[in-house]
């Protein structure tokens, strides 16, 4: 009598049913985290902008910028305005009493000053 070398079917399923198993478990949990990250991003770079503004206001007797992309022209931000980890751009809005920095994507990562 031979024996053959290799798998059966059964045992084929089985390891298959295993890896489907840990897979449906792994893949949601790594996306949340994702998300986690993106969110953790976006309310670090809002709290960059929020402390460069308040510098500017601070420099220019209470003045807040035209825009965002002012601070990096007078020298309050080292590098050009980031990105929202969404691809989106952070916006930037202002009334007489108040600013709001907001992530362009919608996902909830804003931030109101009022003075």
């Amino acid at each position: 009598m031979k024996f053959r070398k290799g798998f059966t079917l059964v045992e084929l399923l089985v390891v298959i049913a295993i890896i489907t198993l840990l897979a449906s478990i792994i893949v949601p949990n790594y996306f949340k985290g994702l998300e986690k990250s993106k969110v953790g991003k976006a309310t670090a770079d809002v709290m960059l902008l929020r402390k460069s503004v308040d510098l500017f206001r601070a420099g220019n007797e209470g003045a807040l910028p035209a825009s965002l992309d002012v601070l990096v022209s007078e020298k309050y931000l080292s590098k050009p305005v980031p990105a929202d980890p969404w691809k989106g751009t952070y916006t930037y809005t202002t009334t007489t009493s108040s600013y709001t920095i907001t992530d362009g994507s919608g996902k909830g990562v804003s931030e109101t000053i009022n003075f």
